[in-house]
């Protein structure tokens, strides 16, 4: 089982803080803590900064005070998805020791209960509170309606069902407690063997930190915390009515009880496909009725390997979510069926070239997708002005890998790696690092997808992936990067997808940051970027192919494209959208648009392309770490022919 993530948000009252944190690093379990500083003006943050403690993952000082729901899902979207999440609030003080460990006996002895805490609450506005005392094999709970969220626990099965907590109302476990008992069949609980203390009426000459403490005022600061002085009476009166006006739209089926949170664009995808579906409904009433089911994707190819398990178990749905490289795959095994009577050639010339040839198999349209993708140099605007740095803003200009080296060579310096070039080990490499490849006038396949030797193995190929070993053999790139590396000034440049500017303008608003275009190789001068997105298909277990491919075309129609992009900050599939959108015809995205219409390569389209991806990413993640480079692009092509063979 996955360690415990926990949670701890603080701002102001440094005293308070640092003895409450001390007590957490007192527990005996094990656990992965974060901690957020809601930009506190006293001595918060010095304290949090001199905390030793391997169980610390992250510690993390927000510019500005967006409130606790925003902070705690912030820490959410670090959660994996086995993990149980835990939050404390900073005026909780920890007296059991082994707290984790109690709350996991609770949630394994009561499957049932989705959520628990430590304190009964008081009767909260306008729901009701109800107690029931049930105790199994020597386990006792008490049964409740409303939760606190002091300590409070939660079953990952409760996230995957309801998300985060909820940012536009802030009231975090009273929301949560409301979306727990009418939308899923989860039960709350109180733990009585859990001891916390809350009152702490502890003076200021007793405090850890009266050494280093600044404020030096009187105790109400830090330890009066039931005080009135301290609670925003405003906040609680208005954010009550918005939570019971969110209550009424969900039940007026104006919205639904998974919330999203901006830290997390997945979660994001699905509420918004949520509503989508709920409209597709209205709109089809009395002929077609929608649901869907949200599959968390992780790094590597879990997603991938549910669809194949239901297309094994005959359990397929009617409209699937694939990514695009693996539409050739679904096609030939017959998991998706032609969608090419359904779409009129106006429509197809709607949408980008690299959009259409993603979803065509055999000269027939499989899927259609919402949004393209595609990758940048991003670089830290400073850094480079102060090197003397002056990246291209045109195409006919752009920097050959040639340029980077150089400049990576000279950012190189004083603790910051000159560019971050990693990927994910999963899809991530061969995405975000094949036109290094293509740019050399190479080519990991054969065009009809079936031969790899003398194609990713060419001397091209081996030549411009050597020239990318240089930045991991030489030290201008970390091999084992921190979280956040780019953003937090560790590296000066950074080669990411155009969601990146997403995480920059909502997490970092003050970094000061640039875009050029992917480099091109220094022989061919040519640009080409990646490209490619998720798509919708009809599975071949559909009983209703006309309906399903009905649900394709909405999710992908102007209305549909214009708002998921606006709202995720991606480039839409549809040309008509992405005309239409100014900000693309100005810097830095305009960048993006000419990647996206004039330098898009798709990924290779091979009936094999699960085993091509796996090993190119192996070869990669060897090939940084030394590995002989055309040594690493056989083994690849080994494995990719010996599957074709099997499989033809």
């Amino acid at each position: 089982m996955e360690k415990a993530l926990v949670s701890f948000i603080c701002w102001n009252r440094a005293g308070l803080n640092a003895r409450n944190l001390n007590a957490l690093l007192k527990s005996t379990d094990d656990f992965e803590l974060y901690i957020i500083d809601s930009n506190s003006s006293d001595d918060t943050w010095e304290f949090i900064k001199t905390l030793n403690d391997k169980r610390i993952k992250e510690i993390k000082k927000f510019d500005l005070n967006r409130g606790c729901a925003y902070a705690i899902n912030y820490i959410m979207s670090k959660r994996k998805k086995e993990q149980f999440f835990f939050h404390l609030d900073s005026d909780t003080y920890m007296i059991t020791p082994d707290w984790i460990t109690k709350f996991m006996e609770v949630m394994s002895e009561y499957p049932e209960v989705g959520a628990a805490s430590t304190i009964k609450p008081s009767i909260l506005g306008y729901y009701s509170l109800y107690g029931k005392d049930i105790e199994r094999n020597g386990i006792k709970i008490n049964l409740i309606d409303t939760l606190v969220g002091n300590c409070l626990c939660l079953r990952p099965e409760v996230i995957e069902q309801l998300g985060y907590f909820n940012e536009e109302t802030g009231r975090c476990d009273s929301d949560y407690s409301i979306r727990i008992k009418e939308f899923t069949n989860y039960k709350m609980a109180l733990v009585s063997s859990i001891v916390i203390d809350q009152k702490q009426k502890i003076d200021c000459s007793e405090c850890i930190i009266n050494n280093i403490c600044k404020a030096k005022i009187n105790n109400t600061t830090c330890f009066k915390i039931r005080d009135s002085k301290y609670q925003n009476l405003i906040f609680e009166a208005n954010s009550k009515n918005l939570v019971k006006l969110y209550y009424n739209e969900i039940k007026e089926g104006k919205r639904t009880p998974y919330c999203a949170s901006i830290h997390d664009e997945k979660s994001m995808k699905n509420n918004y496909y949520n509503k989508r579906i709920e409209e597709f409904n209205k709109e089809y009433e009395g002929k077609y009725k929608a649901t869907i089911e949200l599959i968390p994707r992780a790094n590597g190819y879990e997603y991938e390997n549910k669809i194949n398990a239901a297309a094994t178990s005959g359990d397929l749905p009617d409209v699937l979510s694939v990514d695009g490289p693996t539409v050739t795959n679904y096609a030939e095994s017959g998991i998706l069926v032609p969608i090419e009577q359904y779409v009129s050639d106006e429509e197809k010339s709607d949408f980008v070239p690299s959009i259409i040839n993603q979803g065509t198999y055999n000269d027939e349209l499989y899927t259609l997708g919402t949004s393209e993708s595609s990758v940048l140099l991003f670089y830290n605007e400073k850094m480079l002005n102060e090197a003397g740095i002056t990246p291209p803003t045109t195409l006919e200009e752009a920097w050959t890998w040639e340029d980077v080296y150089e400049a990576a060579k000279k950012l190189n310096k004083d603790g910051v790696y000159g560019i971050d070039l990693n990927w994910d080990l999963g899809e991530g490499q061969i995405y975000g690092l094949a036109p290094i490849v293509w740019s050399s006038g190479a080519e990991l396949l054969s065009k009809d997808g079936k031969v790899a030797n003398g194609y990713i193995n060419s001397p091209e190929a081996v030549e411009a992936l050597t020239y990318y070993q240089k930045f991991a053999t030489e030290g201008l790139m970390n091999l084992q990067p921190l979280p956040n590396e780019f953003e937090e000034g560790k590296a000066a440049m950074y080669l990411m997808g155009s969601w990146e500017f997403t995480k920059l303008n909502n997490d970092y608003p003050d970094f000061e940051y640039g875009v050029t275009y992917y480099p091109a190789s220094a022989k061919t001068k040519k640009v080409v970027s990646p490209s490619g997105d998720w798509c919708w298909g009809v599975t071949s277990g559909s009983e209703n192919q006309e309906g399903a491919a009905e649900l394709v075309k909405f999710l992908t129609n102007k209305d549909s494209v214009k708002e998921y992009c606006d709202m995720i900050d991606k480039p839409a599939s549809r040309i008509s959208v992405l005309e239409s959108n100014e900000s693309y015809n100005e810097y830095p995205r305009n960048i993006l648009k000419d990647q996206v219409t004039k330098t898009a390569h798709t990924r290779p389209l091979t009936t094999s392309y699960p085993v091509l991806s796996k090993e190119f990413s192996s070869a990669m993640q060897d090939i940084r770490t030394g590995a002989d480079v055309k040594s690493a692009l056989d083994k690849v092509v080994q494995r990719f022919e010996e599957d074709i063979k099997r499989n033809n």
